[in-house]
């Protein structure tokens, strides 16, 4: 086409050329002033889908002639050869003052070429390919509206990637939201033409919940194999699990506990939900099972086991540890957890708890105190014994007996005596308190962690040299001296428990005197002569609780003298006991001079 264009304008140009060459310019003015000449009202040509055209294709229309001279007009046509091209020649858009001549003449042979421009112009807009894009587009959640957004295109005279293109959207409904909402492409080639093209998108409400496309499978294993086999069953369920939903699925989840529980393996059954983006779920449920066919096993069977009586304890708190620890047995059970599994005591085949079994070794005391077998042993002063069977349960009740094992109670151990020595203050009826006091057994507390206490008799030994033995109840008994306010006797009591265990405890019993001599009964004033002027205190205004013959003495001061021989005299008594016991009394004696002189010497 370029290369015909070129020889069309060298053409024309040879044309222009001659003509300006063998014609004067008179003879063009004349020619052409022999016709009204107007051209074709559409100079402006569009291309087609080849992005050209031609002058023919394109419509461009017959020129208006007319004759200025009354002329018929007989030639009206496209010149080629002037014009240096085909009337059918192609031109590409965009082309500018295409130059077209025109010849026409009349029946009297005056003819003239007319020239005027047209121009080649795309007026086709780009066309979008919608079929992946159809409108409207009712969808049933916003999640599910396409995330390409890339509408093709196509131009006559653009290629299309360089066509000027614009996305816009509206605002969306939210995610479990209905509405509707557009979507606008334009396409602009270089000529200008624009193309758009809307898409209305229909959202619905998301009301249902998901579908599920891959339902979770029912498990099985042995309980030997369930600490492995359960998990990884869950963790394979929760893979596979697949479900759909418009708003897209939010999340798999279960109820499932993360080891099989406990006790006896029931099957578990486990819900999955598939829960979507609008939080609407849907449950399904799988089943996961096993089976317990195997008792308990006995690792290690019950012990025979003895406890000794202390002089601090009971030997029940060792067989609470013995029952407890269930006899020292040792079991395990394939499928019931070691906590999980039950125990059973039986004495004589009834079944006890251990209240009972405790109560059944304290009526064994009532057997006495003596040799007994205990397991494989014989051992010396048993007090008690009890002889238990135990079994082992599992958690879906499947018994083994254990076997049978014998707790034994052993005591070596004397009883506890405990106690304080006693003072008595003396006076009062000593020798019946002292006699009290030893068969009350000194109140001493006596304990004994297996057995009763039994007292035997006591021995006795007292400050003054004298010793014996005795019983309780009968004596013989310590004799009590009279006026002895320091005397004591040394008891030693003597205890034993059931099985002959010997103990006993030595405690005094000391006489002691705290009490003053008493002075009273005598007259608090009297006179004397002061020739004798210091009274006598007789016995019998003189007392104390345990001494008969008291020292007494006195202190006097003198006062109120009015003379030599007359005067006031205050006598402090004292009297003190054999334990060094003080009692003090005043008397007031008056002095007085009434003798006359006495004349030795007489005159004749």
């Amino acid at each position: 086409m370029i290369n015909r264009l070129l020889q069309g304008i060298w053409s024309l140009l040879l044309i222009v050329s001659f003509d300006f060459l063998s014609a004067p310019s008179d003879r063009l003015v004349a020619q052409t002033s022999f016709f009204n000449f107007t051209p074709p009202t559409n100079l402006t040509l569009a291309v087609g889908n080849d992005c050209a055209t031609s002058l023919a294709a394109g419509g461009l229309g017959m020129p208006v002639v007319t004759s200025t001279i009354g002329a018929n007009v007989i030639i009206n046509q496209f010149d080629p050869v002037a014009s240096g091209y085909l009337y059918t020649d192609l031109w590409p858009a965009p082309y500018n003052n295409l130059v077209v001549v025109w010849k026409v003449g009349d029946n009297q042979g005056h003819v003239a070429n007319f020239s005027f421009t047209v121009s080649i112009v795309d007026l086709t807009p780009p066309v979008f390919n919608t079929a992946s894009f159809p409108t409207p587009l009712q969808l049933n959640s916003v999640v599910q509206v396409p995330t390409n957004t890339f509408l093709p295109a196509t131009d006559n005279c653009t290629n299309p990637n360089s066509l000027v293109r614009t996305f816009t959207e509206t605002a969306r409904p939210d995610t479990c939201a209905s509405g509707t909402f557009t979507r606008t492409w334009t396409a602009s080639d270089v000529s200008g033409n624009l193309a758009v093209y809307t898409q209305t998108i229909v959202i619905y409400k998301d009301s249902l919940p998901p579908s599920i496309s891959v339902f979770p499978q029912n498990g099985a294993s042995s309980c030997t194999q369930l600490t492995n086999a359960y998990p990884a069953w869950l963790a394979a369920q929760m893979s596979s699990f697949t479900a759909s939903d418009p708003s897209g699925i939010l999340s798999y989840t279960n109820n499932a506990p993360p080891l099989f529980p406990p006790g006896c393996k029931a099957p578990l059954t486990v819900t999955f939900w598939a829960t979507d983006n609008c939080l609407i779920a849907i449950p399904t449920t799988a089943v996961f099972s096993t089976s317990d066919n195997q008792p308990p096993v006995i690792l290690s069977p019950p012990k025979d086991t003895v406890a000794y009586c202390t002089s601090t304890g009971s030997p029940l708190v060792e067989i609470g540890k013995w029952i407890s620890k269930k006899g020292y047995l040792s079991a395990l059970d394939s499928c019931t957890e070691q906590s999980l599994l039950q125990y059973e005591m039986r004495i004589g085949g009834v079944v006890k708890d251990s209240a009972q079994v405790v109560a059944e070794l304290l009526a064994s005391y009532g057997n006495g105190c003596g040799t007994m077998q205990i397991g494989s042993k014989q051992y010396q002063k048993v007090r008690g014994k009890v002889t238990v069977s135990f079994f082992v349960i599992d958690a879906c009740g499947k018994k083994t007996n254990a076997g049978t094992a014998s707790f034994g109670v052993i005591d070596t151990v004397p009883p506890i005596l405990t106690g304080s020595n006693i003072s008595e203050l003396c006076g009062g009826n000593d020798s019946g308190v002292l006699n009290a006091w030893i068969n009350n057994h000194g109140n001493i507390s006596a304990s004994d962690g297996c057995s009763s206490v039994i007292w035997s008799s006591f021995d006795w030994s007292t400050s003054s040299g004298v010793s014996g033995s005795g019983n309780f109840g009968t004596g013989p008994y310590p004799a009590i001296p009279a006026h002895n306010c320091s005397w004591f006797v040394d008891v030693t009591f003597k205890a034993r428990d059931d099985c002959g265990n010997l103990q006993q405890k030595t405690l005094r019993f000391q006489l002691i005197d705290t009490i003053k001599p008493v002075i009273s009964g005598f007259p608090p004033v009297i006179t004397l002569p002061c020739t004798n002027p210091n009274p006598v205190l007789l016995p019998v205004y003189v007392s104390d609780n345990c001494d008969t013959s008291m020292l007494i003495s006195y202190t006097a001061v003198n006062s109120d003298s009015s003379c030599a021989g007359t005067y006031k005299r205050t006598i402090t008594w004292s009297a003190q006991d054999d334990c060094g016991n003080i009692g003090k009394a005043v008397q007031i004696v008056l002095v007085q001079d009434t003798v006359g002189p006495i004349f030795t010497l007489v005159p004749a």
